[in-house]
């Protein structure tokens, strides 16, 4: 099928003329918040407290008394040293469950970019809750027989197969991103961008608290229980209220076109196709910045709540306190760096953009370097504004490339987070089981050095782009390269 094929607007829905000549719905709505929400609440679901536990008990066969000690107030000397031993064990599962979900993912992220720009975002918002909800639902299952009979943790890494094959996070960030494109200006996009940034960190917040409380007074299979449950209900918004952007196919073309090596082919195109003002410069630099952050994000995260255990003995209830200081703190920090600056002072995507990367270089800085409980809390003061960076670069890109190409280039960005991840997951995991006992802090050292490189590579692009201002406007990119 032909890129260059007319994409008839969907009917009884406004929509305007947009560049590459396509016709796409322009409306001011919410309606993807609410099921974004809901399956982000889900993922927050407490999972690491329960590897511990199940680690502690199933492969070290210690006494569930003693391991029920770990990472609470009740913690000794001898819960401590079981900790140590642990998490090593820990942090491979972990691992092995991420790798999983992000290699397939990105491959299948690949070809689903390009399919929205044909046939809509819509399908693939369906199938990636179906894919959370079957995961949630192997999670739950292994929970209610490890409650009566002894299962290795390792069996969870099977949940992470009917995520992944839907395209998983990496899927879900490139559609909900070029929905978000489709049905907002150039101009809006960044602080749009923000505000769903905003109610992603408004979830975590809040499904971070619930089901840390909720582990305590229920246990986790009610807790996943309950994520499985707002999933489905965030499936149902999606099929009865979402409004698609894209005009429909036949249902033997939608299928036919998933399967097309021309998909790849776009892809690639997108990447490499000659582009004038220097743009083709500014995608790769950016493109690596985003690699590089999405490298330090999820190593780091990863082994965040592990840190904080064996370095200054924080229970799931202090974690928890600080995640929420943290994420209310990003959020607000966000919206009012991209109203505040952006729409009051008119500063460029590209200024806020390292001014998040340099805002997050500081709050990993203080992390390393932290030895009390509230030095941790100053690092979330200083790392306010470090969620912009997500959000601009995004619109960066956006904003280069015409409209019929938005879901590729988000493809591309989630393709790039995916792959760097894929690396900063074992590294970090490596770093950190190498200087567990030595200086367990050492991987925020790494997330210093990597974010200062960062803003560096967006001085370059802010560079180009003040030298290239009175250039000429970009040309599409279906073009010959």
């Amino acid at each position: 099928m032909e890129n260059n094929q007319e994409i008839q607007p969907v009917s009884d829905v406004p929509s305007i003329q947009s560049n590459s000549g396509s016709n796409r719905l322009r409306r001011n709505n919410f309606t993807l918040e609410p099921s974004l929400f809901l399956i982000v609440f889900g993922w927050t679901a407490v999972f690491t407290n329960q590897l511990v536990y199940q680690t502690c008990v199933d492969v070290y066969h210690y006494n569930e008394t003693t391991c029920k000690c770990l990472g609470t107030k009740n913690s000794s000397n001898i819960t401590k040293e079981i900790e140590t031993e642990v998490q090593p064990y820990v942090a491979n599962i972990i691992m092995a469950k991420q790798l999983i979900e992000i290699l397939i993912g990105t491959i299948m992220c690949l070809r689903l970019g390009p399919w929205s720009d044909l046939h809509g975002r819509k399908p693939i918002l369906i199938v990636v809750y179906l894919g959370t909800l079957l995961q949630f639902g192997v999670i739950t299952s292994i929970l209610v027989f490890s409650s009566k009979i002894q299962i290795d943790p390792w069996w969870y890494v099977i949940s992470a197969f009917p995520m992944a094959i839907s395209g998983g996070n990496t899927a879900l960030t490139t559609v909900v991103f070029s929905y978000i494109s489709d049905i907002t200006e150039k101009e809006n996009r960044a602080l749009r961008n923000g505000i769903t940034q905003g109610v992603i960190l408004i979830s975590v917040l809040l499904g971070s608290i619930s089901s840390g409380y909720l582990n305590d007074l229920e246990s986790p299979t009610f807790v996943f229980a309950l994520a499985t449950f707002c999933v489905f209900l965030g499936l149902i918004h999606i099929i009865l209220f979402l409004t698609e952007t894209i005009s429909d196919q036949s249902r033997v073309e939608r299928c036919n076109d998933l399967f097309m090596p021309k998909l790849y082919k776009d892809m690639i195109h997108t990447a490499v196709k000659k582009r004038p003002n220097l743009d083709r410069v500014i995608v790769w630099l950016i493109l690596a910045a985003v690699g590089l952050a999405s490298f330090c994000t999820e190593g780091s995260m990863t082994l965040f709540y592990l840190f904080v255990r064996e370095k200054f003995e924080w229970t799931i209830e202090n974690y928890t306190a600080y995640l929420s200081v943290n994420m209310t703190f990003s959020a607000i920090g966000s919206i009012i760096a991209l109203v505040g600056l952006k729409k009051l002072f008119k500063v460029n995507d590209t200024i806020l953009t390292i001014f998040g990367y340099l805002s997050t270089m500081g709050q990993s800085l203080i992390a390393a370097m932290a030895s009390k409980t509230w030095h941790m809390y100053v690092s979330v003061f200083v790392g306010g504004i470090k969620n912009i960076s997500y959000v601009t670069c995004r619109s960066i890109l956006t904003n280069i490339g015409p409209e019929a190409d938005i879901g590729k280039i988000n493809a591309l960005i989630s393709a790039f987070e995916s792959l760097f991840q894929l690396m900063g997951s074992p590294a970090f995991t490596q770093l950190y089981k190498a200087t567990l006992k030595t200086y367990p802090g050492a991987f925020n050292l790494l997330s210093v050095l990597i974010f200062f490189i960062d803003a560096l590579l967006l001085v370059i692009v802010y560079a180009i782009q003040a030298i290239t201002i009175s250039a000429p406007p970009y040309t599409a990119i279906n073009e010959s390269i």
